[in-house]
């Protein structure tokens, strides 16, 4: 058993090691790591797979077509004219969920915008993990909007084209 431990945590530097050799290697890669760390919430594993599951945010025409692809965009269930529910709809990539997840509730307990935003949701009677999802919507679209436009997430960044790429603002 120790021995297999041994084995594996080798594996796991080696495997490390050729990440971040592909990173400072390729210019586009390590900007695009850089530009995903800058948001709160995200660090280097999330941006990692953001990456490798995305490839180039180019391929998306807008912010709601990135979060569909994510599969967190909302999906109502309807009765002729009354909607009875909506959820998140869970038809995109599952691994990237699984990161959003990690990184919303990383951003929901530092003291930041999110955890402004969770506390507000949660104010007007939405459940802890409805408000995970929202903040997963919601660092789905910043991570759209800061990749495309190769801006570093900044709040006065972010409160300047919330509405160019229709982001609500954080309370």
């Amino acid at each position: 058993m120790d021995r297999m431990l041994k084995i594996l945590r080798e594996e796991k530097a080696l495997i490390e090691a050729r990440i971040d050799e592909i990173v400072k290697n390729d210019d586009k890669i390590g900007k695009s790591v850089r530009l995903l760390q800058s948001i709160f919430g995200i660090g280097q594993i999330v941006a990692f797979t953001m990456i490798a599951i995305v490839g180039d945010v180019s391929l998306f025409a807008n912010k709601r077509a990135f979060q569909a692809f994510m599969g967190v965009n909302s999906q109502q269930f309807r009765s002729g004219s009354s909607i009875n529910y909506s959820r998140m709809s869970k038809s995109g990539s599952a691994i990237a969920r699984k990161q959003l997840y990690m990184a919303a509730r990383v951003a929901a307990n530092d003291g930041g915008i999110f955890q402004d935003y969770k506390d507000s949701l949660m104010a007007k009677g939405r459940c802890y993990k409805s408000a995970i999802a929202a903040i997963m919507r919601k660092i789905a679209g910043i991570i759209y909007v800061v990749w495309s436009t190769e801006t570093p997430f900044s709040i006065d960044i972010y409160n300047e084209i919330k509405g160019k790429h229709q982001i609500k603002p954080c309370i």
